[in-house]
């Protein structure tokens, strides 16, 4: 938080200093284009971190990757969901048939 606080106020010494009369508006135009630039930035190092070989990759071609690596890690997550199920039923399956063979499931109405 100080960082940017502090990265504010020499931004706005900066824009004082400058020749041109900035307005009020000009200013506030300024300081937003500079905090989303960094912003966009800092994202960006943090999604070239999270994508395997995105520090080797251009901005465009990060996003791709990126997006083609989110649809691939949803896909295992389908992948895993399915085998857990299939696991899950197999096991359910399976102590039905142990607690039928040790005769200890009991049949209603019986």
């Amino acid at each position: 938080m100080a960082f940017k606080q502090s990265f504010l106020k020499n931004l706005l010494l900066s824009l004082k200093s400058s020749k041109k009369t900035m307005t009020l508006n000009e200013r506030k135009h300024a300081i937003n284009s500079e905090v989303a630039r960094r912003l966009v930035i800092k994202r960006t190092k943090v999604l070239r971190r999270m994508i395997p070989g995105g520090e080797l990759l251009d901005e465009i071609s990060l996003l791709h990757e990126a997006m083609d690596y989110v649809v691939h890690l949803h896909a295992q997550v389908d992948v895993l969901r399915r085998v857990t199920k299939a696991v899950w039923r197999s096991n359910k399956s399976s102590e039905g048939f142990a607690q039928l063979k040790e005769g200890t499931i009991q049949i209603s109405g019986l």
